[in-house]
């Protein structure tokens, strides 16, 4: 599984407050930032795959702004 709560048990990470948001946040910049050390190219190469799908996705119309 790749929930948060397994990536915390698996990598040893400690956590003050889970699921609250900065404590999350930080688990998972400190996975990535381990991750991108350990092989950058590969994942400079999957994070710029990720962002040519989403630029090529239609934007999400259903939201209209207040005029």
């Amino acid at each position: 599984s790749h929930a948060l709560d397994r990536i915390i048990e698996r990598h040893g990470y400690s956590v003050k407050s889970r699921h609250r948001a900065l404590d999350d946040a930080m688990v998972i910049t400190q996975f990535f930032n381990e991750h991108t050390e350990r092989d950058f190219d590969r994942t400079f190469k999957i994070i710029t795959k990720i962002m040519r799908r989403s630029l090529l996705k239609k934007p999400h119309t259903s939201y209209i702004p207040f005029v």
